[in-house]
């Protein structure tokens, strides 16, 4: 009963899906969800961050499935084991980042170029399509989480100011925006 979603028509896209109330209710935790994630990465490591939201997802697949009465898959619980899993093992061994870590312009650049270019090979991948459009948004979302990040360091330098004439800024919220119709064309 979902509705269609199509990046061709984001406008009639979201009209259809804020006349679910269910998905409603969703967007409305997600974006409370979001601005918690976005207030955490400005006072904690983006790892920590990025761990929490992992060990989050964890713990709310089971309450979704309880409430919506879905049960999971065993390829979507084994998607959740390995998520948990990689960020345990790429966090392990590093020390604590700043809060507000300083970056180079071009590296920050080139890193949100090349998660961008790989999430558009996943989108022009026909197989596995439901998988590829997840795999790309998670990508995305990666990528944006380090935009925002960036801008987090700003503010402390910056202020306000710094960061709304930050093209960190334009590219934390193309990225995020994007990646969303990703996950909610993928489901």
């Amino acid at each position: 009963t979902a509705p269609a979603i199509d990046i061709r028509t984001p406008l009639r896209t979201m009209k259809a899906l804020l006349s679910s109330r269910t998905w409603l209710a969703g967007g409305v935790l997600g974006t409370v969800g979001w601005g918690m994630h976005v207030a955490a990465l400005t006072r904690a490591p983006l790892s920590l961050v990025q761990a929490f939201l992992v060990g989050g997802t964890a713990l709310i697949a089971p309450i979704a499935v309880h409430v919506l009465g879905h049960r999971l898959t065993h390829g979507e619980l084994a998607g959740i084991g390995l998520m948990a899993l990689a960020l345990l093992a790429l966090t392990l061994g590093h020390g604590r980042i700043g809060i507000h870590s300083r970056f180079l312009a071009w590296q920050l650049g080139v890193y949100l170029a090349f998660a961008s270019a790989a999430a558009g090979v996943l989108l022009l991948s026909e197989k596995r399509r439901a998988q590829s459009l997840g795999l790309a948004g998670g990508i995305l979302y990666g990528a944006a989480d380090v935009a925002i990040k960036a801008l987090t360091g700003i503010a402390s330098r910056h202020g306000i100011t710094g960061v709304l004439s930050s093209p960190w800024l334009l590219a934390a919220i193309a990225l995020s925006v994007t990646a969303f119709f990703c996950f909610k064309r993928g489901l």
